[in-house]
């Protein structure tokens, strides 16, 4: 049984999308990043373009980081799983609140499909462990994704198109399935590589997010000019 789930994950591992990496600190003539203030002013209703950007970062950071860790939690039945498990739930607040500013009560349309995302991958995860076929799971998984694209783009119709944000989701699945059935399969250098490719990926994720609401709200942020390739 475990060799037809994890034949069944392998069916689900396509083709990674090529996306190349977007800079978004501004460079000089020399390839160096201009200088930027260190401690932005943030007037009343403004908030800093530099910190937003980097907010960002850093909460994708924890997404990818969590996600593995549960991942092997998961697959090695560790005592700590669900102690991972509610720090990733945590993820999800953060990343709704970062976004209620903007969006409202929006946000709590899309707050159930992320938390849908760690609860799905989760049970891929142990459906795997277990020998089980999870290729209805993994559909299930990229249906959700396929629903946090929609709702993003209801929000943000402008800078977050259906065809960039589902791919961009896509690929952060089929990275993560690959993650986890070379994990499963004892190939801990390879996992280890993907996840590389992950955290990479993961950034390029963020900075769709910023971007996207920077470019939808200029006027709520201070020090653009230090970020580029906002379209």
């Amino acid at each position: 049984m475990k060799r037809r789930a994890l034949a069944s994950l392998a069916l689900a591992v396509v083709a990674i999308m090529a996306v190349a990496s977007v800079p978004l600190l501004a460079l000089g003539d020399d390839g160096r990043a201009t200088s930027c203030p260190d401690s932005p002013q943030m007037p009343d209703g403004q908030i800093s373009a530099v910190e937003f950007h980097d907010l960002w970062r850093a909460l994708w950071e924890d997404h990818v980081w969590y996600t593995r860790e549960a991942i092997i939690d998961i697959l090695t039945q560790s005592p700590s799983t669900n102690a991972t498990i509610d720090r990733l739930i945590m993820v999800a607040n953060e990343t709704r609140e970062m976004m209620r500013p903007f969006y409202g009560d929006q946000v709590d349309d899309f707050y159930p499909e992320l938390v849908g995302h760690f609860a799905i991958a989760a049970q891929i995860v142990a459906g795997a462990r277990d020998g089980a076929n999870v290729t209805g799971l993994i559909n299930d998984w990229f249906d959700n994704a396929r629903n946090m694209t929609i709702l993003m783009n209801r929000m943000n119709p402008n800078f977050w198109g259906i065809s960039e944000v589902n791919a961009m989701w896509n690929e952060h699945l089929n990275l993560t399935i690959q993650e986890t059935l070379q994990y499963l399969m004892g190939q801990y250098a390879e996992s280890i590589a993907t996840f590389d490719l992950i955290e990479a990926q993961g950034l390029e994720m963020a900075d769709m997010f910023s971007n996207g609401i920077m470019c939808q709200f200029p006027d709520r942020f201070t020090d653009l000019s230090c970020i580029t390739m906002l379209r």
